[in-house]
Parts: C-alpha cells; structure tokens; sequence
C-alpha cells in the first residue's frame, strides 16, 4: 500500500462528511446557486482564446530537468491568462496518475488523468497551462539526487517541492501569449498546500493573481497522518486496551517528529509484535512514516507548513473544492482548525475565499453518484481504482472552475 516515496495520502485511510452545495464565504447567507452560472458556461463563448495541445517542454529546477505539458494560445494575437497545474502527494505525474495506483492485481497503472481533464476545462476556459512532473517523478529525474535518493530526505520540503512550483511558474510567465500579470496556481491535495506556500513567499516566481485549491491538504502533514492513522486504528477490532496502546503510541511518534532531532533513524520495536495481520501492517506503516520518515528534514520542514497560518495571509482571489465522498481530505464541516477543507476555508480572509462543495465527488475528482466510492477504504474492500473509470469528472467543479477563471479570461476581450 505503500512505498518509499513522499507519502501518497490518496493510499491513507480517512472517512468524509456529507454535505452538498455550493458556499461563497464572502458572501451573506454562506450558498450560491450555481443554476445560473451552469447555463451561462454552458454557451460557448467567441470572445475565449482557442488554446493549443500539449507540447512537451523541459527547464531547470533544483538541479535536474522538469519534465512538463504545455498549452499555449493558438495564435499569438492577444495575450491569455494561465494556470500551473500541482500535483498531489506520491509518485503523481503531470497527469495524476500514479504507479502505486494500479488494476486490481496487476501492475498495470490505471491512468485517471485528473491534471489533463482539468487542464481540458482551462483550455475550454481560454486559460493556456502546463502541468509538470515533480523532482524525481515521471519523466523528471532526480538531478543532484540521483547517485543518492535517499539523500532527498536529508533536503527542505520548499527545495525539492514547493521551489518546483515556482520555477513552473516563473517558466510559465516568460512564455509567448502569456499574460505574466494572470497567472493562476491550481494545486490538488498536497499541491493544494504548495499552492499556498508559493503564495506566500513567491520567490523568484510572479506572485500569482489567484490560487485554486482542488480537494486540498487542510492542515500539517503529521496532525492529517496521526487522525487518519487513528481512525484506521479504531477501526480494527482490537481491545480497548490495544487500541489505546497503539493510539498513544502514534501520538508519541508525532510528538518527537516534531520536537526530536533531524535524521535517518531506525525506527524501534513495535507496541503489539503479536497483533493480528492488518494491525500488524498499520504498526509497520506508523513506525516507517512516523517514527522513520516523519523524523527526516523532509517531512519535518514540509510538516512546519500550515495551509490555515497561510491561509489567513492571502489576499487573492480563491477557489477551494470538497467533495462529500472524499475520504482523503475530507470536508468535515464546523470543525476546528485543522479538522478538514471547511475550516481551512474558513481562515481567510473575508471575501476572498469560495468554498465549492463537490455533492458526490471523490479524491481523484469523479462523481459516483449515489454508489459507494469505490477507492474508499471504509468500505472494508480494497480500492478499486479501475472501478472509477466507469464514473465522470465533476461537472460542477469544472463549471466552477470555468467561472472562477472568468475574471481574468474577461479581460483578454479587449486585446
């Protein structure tokens, strides 16, 4: 279920809440009504550019050679606003697939595609983008990093992740057609936090004119990890006395994560050797990200950023999605700070962040309707990625997506 990669929290277990409709935060009574704006999207648009297909393009970033799609104008006569497309956690490519995400029982990949369809709305939108393989990913390599992986834990989250973001950005800006004063960043799950952290400090990037957070990470790396590993634990059937043993144990490995020193350190003995299969693969699962990888500067300093602090320092145009069958980030609605994708929209500031909420939509951005999700390990099966296939993307998230980005497709009328 999982490797020795950036945790993949698409392959953790979490349940979500039920909620549907569509929240504005900046506005009285909390609900739009996307009837209206459903109808209008849904009528082409002659004044939008017409974008391009992807071209394979590579750049520089933290030493190696970022492997990424680009769509730009298919004429040159106006300039278009654009959008970075950021990945998730794991090894997810460009596209969002993953090689950890297979057909039950093989190891063919099931190719979802969640970054290419939303780069299809973008496109459809008039809004040009490019979509790119992390440090270490796809067809990215590990540059400096390659005679030595494991090296890359030794290096700050912002140096191999989040920099990544930004010299996307900066890449995307010097592009012909593209309007450098409309950039967008849209970030799913973990890309949703880089996101954030990108507008927070920019850099040597253009600071962005607005952030769209699909399905994204809500709070710090070990709090999601230790609620996630606790639901599962809970949900084992041990004793209430194992259980509290594995609970307590869970919440030590994060508090010295958090406050131990930096390193590689091998993790120790578990708390039930003797403990049936699936408790046993959970202890296993603990001591390899939490008492191994969580002690790293990797995980350490990605774990030091907190979406909601940032959240409450951003002053662009935001767009931030939940899905109500989205085990993974959860909506969870009045909850505290770092409790789920509500209470991370809820921390900024007044009239600049809308909540979508996505009734029946998952993780990987499918709308199954009214049947189980078939990815959700609360099920007590194991996920079938190949099963979403038969289920579409998000209509309302790509109509949301189309409407956040009238704003500034509006404004290319006139060149």
């Amino acid at each position: 279920m999982m490797a020795a990669e950036p945790i993949d929290r698409r392959t953790l277990l979490a349940r979500s809440a039920a909620l549907g409709g569509f929240v504005g935060l900046g506005a009285v009574g909390g609900r739009r009504d996307l009837s209206t704006s459903i109808e209008a999207n849904s009528r082409h648009d002659q004044g939008r550019a017409v974008i391009g297909t992807d071209r394979d393009v590579e750049y520089a970033s933290g030493g190696a050679r970022m492997a990424a799609s680009l769509r730009l104008p298919a004429s040159r006569g106006r300039l278009v606003p654009a959008a970075v497309i950021v990945a998730g956690s794991g090894p997810t490519d460009r596209n969002g697939n993953s090689p950890l995400i297979t057909y039950p029982g093989t190891s063919t990949p099931v190719l979802l595609d969640p970054y290419r369809w939303i780069a299809d709305q973008l496109s459809a939108a008039g809004v040009a983008s490019l979509r790119y393989d992390k440090l270490g990913i796809g067809g990215t390599g590990l540059g400096p990093y390659a005679s030595d992986p494991k090296s890359l834990y030794a290096q700050s989250f912002d140096d191999t992740y989040v920099q990544g973001a930004r010299d996307s950005l900066a890449f995307l800006a010097a592009q012909p057609g593209v309007d450098p004063t409309r950039l967008l960043l849209i970030g799913h799950s973990e890309g949703g936090m880089i996101t954030l952290a990108v507008a927070q400090h920019p850099g040597n990037a253009p600071r962005p004119a607005g952030l769209a957070l699909i399905e994204p990470q809500y709070g710090r790396i070990l709090s999601i990890l230790e609620r996630q590993y606790s639901d599962v634990i809970r949900g084992l059937g041990l004793s209430a006395a194992d259980t509290a043993i594995l609970l307590d144990w869970l919440a030590a490995g994060v508090v010295l994560a958090r406050t131990g020193p930096h390193g590689f350190f091998q993790p120790g003995p578990l708390p039930l050797p003797d403990a049936p299969p699936e408790a046993l693969a959970q202890q296993n699962a603990i001591n390899q990200y939490i008492y191994g990888l969580g002690r790293t500067e990797f995980l350490s300093s990605q774990d030091a950023i907190d979406p909601v602090t940032i959240a409450g320092q951003i002053h662009q145009p935001v767009l931030i999605t939940a899905g109500t069958k989205d085990f993974a980030t959860p909506l969870s609605p009045g909850g505290p700070p770092g409790s789920g994708v509500a209470a991370l929209a809820a921390a900024f500031p007044s009239k600049v962040a809308d909540l979508v909420v996505l009734p029946d939509t998952d993780h990987e951005l499918r709308n199954v309707g009214d049947a189980v999700d078939p990815i959700d390990p609360g099920n007590g099966a194991p996920a079938d990625f190949a099963a979403l296939l038969q289920y579409p993307f998000s209509s309302l998230l790509a109509d949301a997506l189309v409407q956040f980005t009238q704003r500034w497709t509006r404004a290319d009328r006139g060149r």
